[in-house]
């Protein structure tokens, strides 16, 4: 299923239900389609607050965000 911050419809019903049965799922497009979140990143200041959490770039972030827990499926 897509699912970066520009596509996140997935959060609200397949991730909880996925989460309730115990399946697991597959998250692609994690950096938009066809990279398209990574071609203009955000300043590298602005990542700052990320480097505690071993992130350095963009790519990182992105990909962090999307294998993170999120909050609608706890």
């Amino acid at each position: 299923m897509p699912f970066n911050p520009r596509e996140r419809d997935c959060e609200r019903v397949l991730l909880p239900l996925a989460a309730e049965l115990g399946v697991a799922v597959i998250a692609m497009r994690r950096l938009g389609a066809t990279g398209g979140l990574v071609a203009q990143p955000p300043a590298s200041r602005e990542l700052e607050p990320l480097r505690p959490f071993g992130v350095e770039t963009w790519a990182q972030a992105l990909l962090k965000w999307a294998l993170s827990e999120r909050e609608s499926i706890s």
